[in-house]
């Protein structure tokens, strides 16, 4: 059966939008038709784009009633991960096995940020565990696996599969729907509302017009989250209310790392 043509609509709007924190329309389009049986979801998008709130949103908009676990997949290296996402193996005696990702995620969404760096064998047993619905598949036992999923990578999935770094039945079972976040270089238009924005609670920063040049010349490589740190550090001045110069914005971006 083909997807219904609000869903589609939805989709194509969806695939190029720049997510700013406390949009919540995104999220709340995207999780209208998934809440009870969800939609596999990929972000695609660079680092600080706003891929985690957007991820949040869905799962506050979805109406899941269980808890939103994340899990940070270039953390943990080989087999620690797949003791997060799994549990541990053996336990002692008498001793309960502590949950893995999977298990706490029943009846919420399990979040996998940059799925490009989940090892084969891991994506494998991911694999197994999404289609059997059991979360340790080895053995045939364990919770099953009713969580919504939502995984992020900054690379193009297809690429990712030509070069051998992600299993093709691992992707299969992921993208059910595909988001793109536009890097903020390519929404120039947005900078300066997104400033008023982050500002919110305080009085938003004047610019001059060479300083207001800048700021919508500047490449910002660390996306949303680069943005928001310079308006923290900026509507912190011990001026405030004074006419930010361009010397001063470049200061700011220059001396404070995102």
């Amino acid at each position: 059966m083909g997807k219904s043509a609000s869903v589609r609509k939805n989709e194509i709007a969806l695939k190029t939008a720049l997510i700013s924190e406390g949009t919540k329309e995104f999220g709340a389009i995207l999780a209208a038709g998934y809440g009870s049986a969800p939609v596999p979801i990929v972000i695609l998008g660079p680092s600080g784009s706003g891929r985690t709130t957007l991820a949040r949103l869905i799962h506050g908009a979805s109406g899941r009633t269980g808890e939103f676990i994340s899990v940070s997949c270039a953390a943990y290296p080989g087999k620690e991960l797949e003791r997060e996402l799994f549990g541990p193996g053996k336990t002692p005696p008498g001793r309960a096995r502590a949950p893995g990702a999977l298990a706490l995620a029943d009846g919420g969404t399990l979040f996998l940020d940059e799925i490009g760096a989940i090892s084969l064998e891991a994506q494998a047993r991911l694999v197994k565990a999404i289609q059997s619905g059991v979360v340790c598949p080895r053995c045939g036992k364990g919770k099953n696996t009713g969580c919504a999923l939502i995984s992020t990578t900054r690379h193009d999935p297809q690429n990712l599969v030509e070069f051998g770094k992600l299993n093709p039945d691992f992707l299969r079972c992921l993208s059910g729907l595909g988001v793109r976040l536009k890097p903020l270089r390519e929404a120039k238009t947005e900078i300066m509302p997104l400033i008023a924005r982050f500002a919110t609670g305080k009085r938003p920063p004047v610019f001059s017009k060479e300083a207001r040049n800048f700021l919508l010349s500047y490449d910002w490589p660390g996306n949303l989250r680069e943005l928001k740190r310079f308006v923290e550090i900026i509507s912190g001045s011990k001026n405030p209310g004074k006419t930010i110069t361009m010397e001063t914005a470049q200061n700011q971006i220059r001396w404070h790392f995102y």
